[in-house]
């Protein structure tokens, strides 16, 4: 049986900070925890250094208000970036999660916090399974379930457009939410105790949203020009009742594991992304979703990632519950055939690599949210 840290006396006790991924979410971070005054550091991958390249030493706020603060740090070291720092907030794409938790294993202390911002649907469970296939014991970890800002990387700096409100978050486990969320609130705000990843995992709405409107708009990405608006021109009345009944179907993997998750349109609306309820306006007349353009090629994230990591981890999970999720097998059939991919063959090994093989559904919940394994 892994064992965990136990409760963190020093919980709000923050110093310094290291923020892995110079995306928007990750600059939004550096800066947001650099103007409360903490020193921050900013890495990203060697193959990644480009994201970098265009700053000096300072990150700009170009937004309203403007502002501009100092880095103590911009490196490609990763454990030059985390020497010292008290937190560690990972704001990269669920397919670095694997890369930069080998790291950790190696170089990360047992007092240091990780906050996986976000965890996007398995996050932190792959990050712990990686420690204890190093010896380790689970590490301070904790994820949301969405990034806690919408920003976008500027010259420079960052345009941050909206700092997410009501971002689901919890420990692994459930158990160390409390303290972590302790340490967090006074730089996240808006965070809220989830029961557990499990539940921050499912509400990852990427998985709910992107496949869907890919696969129906897949002809106008492919001939995009620069000017299709995913969510603006991409959202019809009939890709949004497909997205309902994708998100029915998640709402009924969910309850097989105890959770009543919010539908993804109140969800956006309480998050500060749109004003509508409905799954049609709440993307398509969004002045946050509706502008986002689309990309010109089906060799993309909406695919690989959301497809290839999120909905086949719905499926595997759901095996483990003993649901069907018939609709979104279908999906997984249809986005194979039109990319090439063979998405399906890695629904075995998800949970190997989440730590969950070999555990029935009262064993994953018992590890989700008590950190025991049998």
């Amino acid at each position: 049986m892994t064992t965990t840290a136990g409760p963190d006396r020093h919980a709000a006790l923050v110093r310094r900070v290291a923020v892995l991924g110079a995306g928007g979410g990750g600059r939004a971070s550096a800066y947001m925890l650099a103007a409360h005054g903490l020193p921050v550091r900013l890495w990203d991958a060697p193959q990644f250094a480009a994201n970098l390249a265009d700053l000096d030493g300072t990150l700009r706020q170009d937004a309203d208000p403007p502002g501009e603060v100092t880095l103590d740090r911009i490196t490609t070291d990763l454990p030059a970036a985390i020497a010292d720092a008290d937190l560690i907030v990972s704001c990269v794409q669920r397919g670095a999660h694997r890369i930069i938790g080998e790291q950790l294993a190696g170089c990360m202390a047992d007092e240091q916090r990780l906050l996986l911002n976000p965890g996007s649907l398995g996050g932190a469970l792959e990050i712990a399974a990686i420690f204890r296939a190093h010896g380790r014991a689970l590490p301070r970890l904790a994820e949301t379930a969405t990034l806690a800002h919408c920003a976008r990387p500027v010259p420079g700096g960052v345009r941050t457009t909206l700092a997410v409100k009501h971002v689901f978050c919890s420990a692994l486990p459930a158990t160390n939410t409390a303290a972590m969320l302790a340490a967090l609130s006074p730089y996240y705000p808006h965070l809220v105790p989830a029961q557990s990843v499990l539940e921050t995992g499912l509400y990852n709405g990427n998985p709910v949203l992107h496949p869907a409107i890919a696969l129906l708009n897949a002809g106008a990405l492919e001939r995009n020009d620069g000017t299709f608006r995913f969510y603006g021109d991409g959202m019809t009345p009939a890709v949004a009742r497909l997205i309902e009944a994708v998100d029915a179907e998640r709402q009924a993997l969910a309850h097989a594991y105890g959770l009543q998750l919010i539908p993804e349109p109140t969800l956006s609306v309480m998050q500060g992304y749109a004003d509508h309820h409905g799954y049609l306006r709440c993307y398509r007349d969004s002045d946050i979703f509706a502008p986002l353009v689309a990309p010109n090629t089906l060799d993309h994230r909406y695919f690989h990632e959301d497809v290839g990591e999120g909905l086949i981890t719905w499926l595997a999970l759901a095996d483990v519950a003993g649901v069907r999720l018939p609709l979104v097998e279908a999906l997984v059939t249809v986005a194979e055939t039109i990319t090439g991919q063979d998405y399906r063959s890695g629904q075995a090994e998800r949970l190997a690599r989440l730590g969950l093989d070999g555990m029935g559904r009262e064993e994953v919940l018992g590890y989700v949210l008590g950190g025991a394994r049998s």
